[in-house]
């Protein structure tokens, strides 16, 4: 593994010592000890970032964080730097990839991408209940079925179909699958309903969740047995990019997103799991439907539990709030670290008024040059300028063939990313 370059130190910004004074601390911390090092503060030095590291040392309450920022303003560019630099560290990684564009990162440092929905075996989202609890097993289960049938159905699932998937579900066993969930349901529409089902009941009351099922199965997105298709192989070993291209800008791809994300919690639940960076592009468009959104919070904020430090991608603040209320928009408390690219000032002063950071700092937002950003994380809040590897060049920035650029390392000045 090659080390990260040594990062000199570049001139300081002229809204950056107006902000120190506004602000007590900013800028104080030492981050050059920290790895991976991303990039050279303002302040001078090199500047380093571990979720991990952090959360052990009691400087963040969360491992979590979102990249805001303008469309060619080095967003992805970073991600894909700092997903790499960490496995150099020993940490693996999984994207959400909802265009295809971290296929090429994930054949460099690890096994290619996962394309669901075009192909291939599909993801499990089910945990299996000798894994830990059988009774929180049978929940997660349970809330993952019911997610997918609502999703397909456009309606929240009935008492009857939720008691059908809860008795099905808990017969299985480890052998949990939505083709068996399929058939089980099948089956029991038979029968009459569940046992536990001491209401009228009608032969085809369960048709339309069976339905519903049959279309997720054909959909490719879900393996049809408990196998957790080749993503169960692949996580914990180098980058893994989960190619939804397919399914984006559908009505599908936010449950296509919870499945690869549950089947991500399902896996993580195995003994011996390392810890793992989960990134998710173009986070946004999780949030449209609410119950996506909901579900997306609530596993933010869980994850730490299972080892994960969770990266969300989007534009502006605004992304996050548009269409599913306090869903989305909080995973802005629930990510301690927020890396604010350069953005429109109306945008900068929302984020400043969100995190607490002096309204001044809007105008330093809005004119940040490509490949710098502002890190707030903990006590800390620093303006950073990412730098580049001659092989990051290669694969992470996107506008290189555009400009006709080389392989060169990026100088400081000229912009990093």
């Amino acid at each position: 593994m090659i080390p990260p370059p040594r990062m000199p130190a570049r001139r300081v910004l002229e809204a950056t010592s107006t902000a120190a004074t506004l602000m007590p601390g900013y800028g104080e911390a030492d981050h050059s000890k920290l790895r991976p090092l991303l990039g050279a503060s303002r302040f001078g030095g090199a500047f380093g970032y571990n979720p991990f590291t952090l959360y052990a040392a009691n400087a963040v309450s969360s491992p979590n964080a979102l990249v805001l920022g303008k469309i060619g303003n080095g967003k992805s560019a970073l991600v894909k730097a700092y997903l790499a630099r960490m496995l150099a560290y020993g940490y693996p990684a999984l994207v959400i990839d909802p265009k295809g564009e971290y296929r090429a990162l994930a054949e460099r440092f690890g096994e290619g991408a996962v394309t669901l929905m075009r192909g291939g075996e599909g993801v499990n989202p089910f945990v299996p209940p000798s894994i830990g609890d059988s009774a929180s097993a049978l929940e997660f289960n349970c809330e993952m079925a019911e997610r997918a049938i609502e999703a397909l159905t456009g309606h929240p699932v009935s008492a009857l179909e939720g008691a059908s998937v809860r008795s099905v579900l808990g017969a299985l066993g480890d052998k949990v699958g939505f083709l068996a969930l399929r058939r089980g349901l099948a089956d029991l529409d038979e029968r009459g309903g569940p046992l536990e089902w001491l209401g009228d009941y009608q032969k085809g009351s369960l048709a339309e969740a069976v339905v519903a099922l049959d279309r997720l199965l054909q959909s490719g997105l879900v393996s049809a047995g408990e196998r957790a298709g080749s993503l169960a192989s692949r996580l914990g070993r180098g980058i893994v990019a989960v190619d939804l291209s397919a399914a984006f800008g559908s009505s599908l791809y936010s449950l296509a997103a919870t499945m690869v994300l549950a089947s991500v919690r399902a896996l993580q639940l195995r003994p011996g799991s390392p810890r793992l960076v989960v990134a998710v592009d173009e986070i946004w468009a999780l949030g449209e439907e609410p119950e996506a959104a909901r579900w997306l919070r609530s596993y933010w904020k869980l994850s730490r539990a299972l080892g994960i430090a969770n990266l969300g991608v989007t534009h502006r603040l605004s992304d996050l709030r548009h269409g599913a209320g306090a869903g989305s928009a909080g995973l802005l408390q629930d990510s301690e670290t927020i890396v604010t690219f350069a953005m429109e000032t109306g945008d900068a002063e929302a984020i400043c008024h969100e995190r607490g950071l002096a309204p001044e700092l809007a105008r330093t937002i809005a004119r940040l040059p490509k490949g710098s950003a502002l890190w707030q994380f903990g006590k800390s809040v620093c303006v950073v300028d990412h730098i580049l590897t001659r092989t990051e060049r290669q694969i992470c920035d996107t506008d290189a063939r555009l400009r006709g650029d080389g392989p060169e390392l990026a100088a400081l000045g000229e912009n990093p990313l």
